[in-house]
């Protein structure tokens, strides 16, 4: 067997055979916090402005609407601008 090979494989083995050693970390340990419980606080300092409505009117009339036609769609824009 190749010498090289050997050793390669003998680093494998005794790596998969090797107990992993778990170092105990204090609870507050930011390193050992759970993805979920992580919620730093936010560095984004902008003003804020709320949107109420929408600039233009926007009829979502895709692929279900198949019997709108003209005077449905009219009726439908006059309630919206309403």
């Amino acid at each position: 067997m190749n010498p090289r090979l050997a050793l390669a494989l003998t680093l494998v083995l005794a790596a998969v055979a090797a107990p992993a050693q778990e170092t105990a970390a204090p609870a507050d340990d930011p390193a050992r916090t759970s993805f979920m419980d992580y919620n730093p606080p936010s560095t984004l300092k902008v003003p804020e402005h709320p949107v109420e409505r929408a600039r233009h009117p926007f009829v979502d009339v895709h692929n279900h609407q198949f019997d709108l036609d003209e005077p449905k769609l009219r009726e439908l824009l006059t309630a919206l601008r309403s």
